[in-house]
């Protein structure tokens, strides 16, 4: 694989946790201190990774969806490209299903939990 591509991946990910803690977010608990349980604190750095990984997913799921709305406009009727540009929308489709899977895995488990 190509280097580049690897060590941005390495940055994202290991940058990406980092920034959740500089994000000053609205306190949960307005009226008094919160219990001081690690269990909450672990459900607020999920909560905060989890809500810019979903940022980043939703841009490059709308940047895919306009580039499978592309191939099928300069697809010109030739079966080839119209096959493909339906696979791209098929697995674009597929992944929207999957990441809102994954987002709301954790979500049930920490209701469940509680």
């Amino acid at each position: 694989m190509n280097k580049r591509l690897i060590t941005s991946f390495l940055v994202v990910f290991l940058v990406l946790p980092l920034l959740v803690f500089a994000v000053d977010f609205p306190d949960p608990f307005p009226g008094g201190t919160p219990p001081d349980s690690f269990s909450l604190v672990i459900r607020r750095v999920i909560d905060r990774i989890f809500g810019y990984i979903w940022l980043f997913f939703i841009a490059f799921a709308v940047i895919m969806f306009i580039r499978a709305g592309f191939m099928y406009l300069t697809a010109g009727g030739e079966p080839g490209k119209v096959k493909s540009a339906s696979g791209s929308l098929l697995w674009g489709i597929i992944g929207v299903a999957v990441a809102m899977l994954a987002f709301t895995i954790p979500w049930i488990i920490f209701e469940i939990l509680n």
